[in-house]
């Protein structure tokens, strides 16, 4: 074998070899490139130059010592030969070649060697023809012969009693095989017609596939929503995800939505103190001053994770389904770190892609028990799993996934990310968008390696690497932090590692990491309160507000940190932050926190031009911190004005009056509902004014 041929192309290693001779790899020295040479093969003349994206291009056709050669370009991929598809995925990539091949028929030129081992998936997961200019046959031989590579690219899998065969002519029956009976009779370009005719196939079955996918996810939604708890989770993540990005007082709606549950509030201050998030220094103690401190989306991310966590790890029957809501927790880790290790700033939001991508699993275990459990026998018994699945639920995992995920509101960045990438090499992703996926889906081949051989990560390592730049050292590493991160959120929420298999199989891979915590160390030093002790969470949030306002603050996000330190720290029903209008003589409620404050605030407002002076007026006219025990006692219930007791309607209240200088600015105001109940120790009360006073400070550094 020559190492060099017509002393330009130095001929590295085989690439292939058939019935049409022997394939290398070479360098053209002439060109400076790699270039794949077949010796001993003459070929089209019209074929060489001849460019389409869904081929491998003819470069030339050579000759030397009477052994002819065929020149291509060299692409990197891998053949087409041995991989499986479903039948979508085989209709869109027979499609891309018939594309090839009408542009080739169309200009009188003949492929004639079509089948898996002449088709490379390229970087860009493209099918591309190669051996171009090799040609004998015909335009219905090429057209034949990839009707039959179609078929041999399926893998769908039988239902039981059905043969492979039967399943592949049921999908089919009646349009590809009369298709291809067709082009018998049809004379070049026919492979236009066929793949128009395909597309017009695909379209009719994607859109018969969706109203049936759709139908069935309502019957499900509509079993779910009969539940006693999938309204209130429903209701608790939509508004979240209802919040817009472009909101100016996002942060005051996320910190209400929030606010709303008290377990979620704890746990989550919880976490934001933990050794996950010490490099921020001292202990938060508001909602409000965590998503100042780490951001909006990452409060956000942590909250809907925790929703989801929280809710599905009450139920009784829970071995399985708490293995798989920490499987689940660990792909949204899992996904943020992948997209921290590439450089993305879509880490953040990668967390929710990862966790939501185990969504539909996890709904069906929780709310189909009955039907998991069928899913699970089938599947034991040999069934594939999505077969399975789709068998007993009438549609897939992902799509009942990403239809719940749709019905809470999650924007079609995150869907898109739930959705599997087809097989094969993950082409780079082109968007922000695609990112999400990528990080997505890769997190979801990994988390079911969790124990076993890392040689298992070799193969989605080399199928992501043209997406990520990532290998199996990375991959190890990206692993081993996740678990680190996952263990630092579950010992700051208190759930114990032994009481899951996955757990503990994955901090024992993870005890290897010299960047290791261990759950001693994540103990909280000053653990957030409950709020059962009014004046130690008093005194955190005055803390809270001292630490911010040492730092450049944002005045509104202080104002709201101490209406939360309130809020929280007595238990009032509602508070409000009331000022002056600029234009008229009214004070008004300009934010607050509270089950019903949405509808509250509008109504609040303190007319100062009114002839009789109520309480509110008093209070404002005379800097009076005034606390209302019971609004219908004889000696003040005229001091009441009427648009509190219609509008309002609360049995007592306190008010702290905000004086800057000679100006009076507005006040504070706290309520709850029954008469008699707003008890405030001396302690509590002088924390109170504490944090008044920090208000009246951080406006007048502002001014």
């Amino acid at each position: 074998m020559p190492a060099t041929f017509k002393n330009r192309f130095q001929l590295l290693r085989i690439l292939g070899e058939g019935q049409q001779g022997r394939i290398w790899l070479a360098h053209d020295t002439q060109a400076g490139r790699d270039v794949a040479v077949r010796l001993g093969v003459k070929g089209d003349e019209d074929a060489v130059g001849f460019q389409h994206p869904g081929l491998v291009t003819l470069l030339e056709q050579v000759e030397a010592e009477d052994q002819p050669a065929l020149v291509y370009e060299y692409v990197q991929g891998t053949r087409l030969e041995g991989q499986y598809f479903t039948v979508s995925t085989a209709v869109d990539l027979l499609i891309d070649l018939l594309d090839a091949l009408a542009a080739l028929h169309t200009a009188g030129l003949i492929h004639g060697h079509i089948n898996a081992h002449n088709v490379v998936m390229d970087a860009q997961h493209r099918p591309r023809l190669m051996d171009v200019g090799n040609s004998r046959g015909s335009a219905q031989g090429d057209l034949q012969a990839a009707g039959q590579l179609f078929y041999t690219m399926l893998t769908e899998r039988p239902a039981p009693g059905m043969s492979v065969q039967a399943v592949k002519r049921v999908e089919l029956d009646g349009v590809l095989e009369q298709l291809f009976a067709s082009t018998q009779q049809v004379k070049p370009p026919a492979a236009d017609a066929l793949r128009d005719a395909l597309r017009e196939w695909r379209g009719d079955h994607n859109t018969a596939a969706t109203e049936a996918t759709t139908g069935t996810l309502d019957f499900l939604l509509r079993r779910m929503r009969h539940t006693s708890d999938f309204p209130a989770l429903s209701q608790a993540i939509s508004a979240i995800n209802k919040i817009n990005q472009g909101d100016s007082e996002r942060l005051q709606v996320l910190s209400s939505v929030i606010l709303n549950d008290f377990s979620l509030v704890n746990k989550l201050l919880r976490i934001v103190n933990s050794a996950s998030y010490g490099q921020y220094g001292g202990t938060i103690s508001t909602i409000s001053r965590a998503i100042v401190i780490l951001g909006f989306d990452t409060i956000r991310n942590l909250a809907t994770t925790l929703l989801l966590f929280e809710h599905m790890n009450s139920k009784s029957h829970a071995a399985q389904l708490r293995e798989g809501v920490l499987q689940a927790f660990y792909g949204g880790l899992l996904a943020r770190q992948i997209a921290l290790e590439c450089g993305s700033r879509e880490a953040e939001e990668s967390l929710i892609c990862g966790m939501f991508s185990h969504l539909g699993r996890l709904l069906t275990i929780y709310y189909f028990p009955e039907e998991f459990r069928e899913i699970s026998r089938r599947i034991f018994s040999g069934v594939s799993e999505e077969s399975a699945v789709i068998a007993v639920l009438g549609l897939s995992w992902d799509e009942l996934g990403m239809g719940v995920a749709r019905s809470w509101l999650f924007p079609d960045r995150i869907i898109n990310a739930m959705r599997p990438l087809p097989e094969g090499m993950v082409r780079e992703p082109s968007s922000p968008n695609e990112r999400l996926r990528v990080y997505a889906n890769l997190s979801a081949r990994l988390v079911p390696l969790v124990g076993q051989s890392p040689a298992k990560l070799a193969e989605p390592t080399r199928l992501f690497a043209p997406a990520t730049s990532l290998d199996v050292r990375d991959i190890q590493r990206i692993m081993k932090a996740a678990a680190a991160a996952l263990q630092g959120y579950l010992a700051a929420i208190g759930v114990d590692p032994r009481s899951s298999v996955f757990l503990q199989t994955l901090l024992r891979e993870g005890s290897e990491s010299q960047h290791q915590d261990t759950l001693e160390d994540l103990v909280l030093t000053t653990s957030p309160q409950t709020g059962s002790d009014p004046a130690s969470v008093l005194s955190a949030g005055v803390q809270d507000i001292t630490q911010s306002l040492v730092s450049n603050f944002n005045l509104n996000d202080v104002l709201r940190m101490i209406l939360e330190a309130m809020y929280r720290g007595i238990g009032f029903d509602r508070v409000l932050f009331c000022t002056r209008d600029a234009k008229k003589p009214l004070v008004v409620a300009r934010f607050g926190f509270g089950g019903d404050i949405g509808t509250i605030a509008p109504l609040f407002q303190v007319d100062l031009a009114g002839g009789k002076s109520d309480v509110f007026q008093a209070a404002l006219e005379r800097n009076l911190d005034v606390l209302i025990e019971d609004v219908d006692a004889p000696n003040i219930a005229l001091h009441v004005p009427a648009w509190y007791r219609q509008q309002i309607g609360a049995g007592t209240f306190v008010l702290f009056p905000i004086k800057v200088g000679e100006r009076m600015l507005g006040f504070f105001y706290g309520d709850k509902q029954d008469a008699g109940s707003l008890k405030i120790e001396a302690n509590a009360l002088n924390l109170l004014k504490t944090l008044r006073n920090q208000a009246v400070l951080a406006i007048r550094t502002r001014q």
